[in-house]
């Protein structure tokens, strides 16, 4: 959601200009340095990786809401503090992924989950910025594709709720 609105979505709601929407992202660059290349190793193994992947599901989930809950742009800068910690989910469901798989089938996984994320960078975009100009030309909250994409997490959070494997089942 935030690289197909983001720019738009601050623009209407808070009334940034470029300048400040590039402050915005420079921010949660190193807030996503700092969780992933510094916390990621800290907090997962110490969680688990199964608490680590509920955990980064949910924090997505919250700060989806919050985004499109913000009122003024000072709260985004708390939201994507907060939000970066999500950034501990990937790894540990990618680790989780690769550990039920048999090593003959670790480049057949790997070319899968390339090829979804693909597949979703092209979904994604139009899901998104048609919610948002859905939202803008219907009076409707702008934060609109941010609870869209809480729905998304969401059910993806139930997914992994409901994920039994007897590998890599979640504690």
């Amino acid at each position: 959601v935030h690289p197909s609105v983001w720019v738009l979505y601050a623009e209407h709601r808070f009334g940034w200009t470029p300048f400040h929407v590039g402050l915005s992202l420079a921010f949660v660059g190193l807030t996503a340095v700092f969780v992933q290349g510094f916390m990621t190793r800290i907090l997962v193994p110490r969680l688990g990786e199964p608490r680590a992947l509920r955990i980064g599901i949910g924090i997505e989930m919250a700060s989806f809401v919050l985004y499109g809950l913000a009122f003024q742009g000072w709260m985004v800068y708390a939201i994507m503090a907060f939000g970066a910690f999500a950034g501990i989910a990937q790894p540990a469901i990618r680790s989780m992924i690769s550990a039920g798989t048999p090593p003959q089938e670790q480049g057949e996984l790997q070319g899968s989950l390339i090829s979804i994320t693909s597949l979703m960078a092209i979904v994604a975009p139009i899901l998104y910025t048609q919610t948002f100009d859905w939202a803008v030309k219907n009076n409707q909250p702008p934060g609109s594709p941010y609870f869209a994409a809480a729905a998304v997490s969401a059910s993806a959070l139930v997914i992994v709720l409901l994920w039994r494997d007897s590998r890599t089942a979640p504690n």
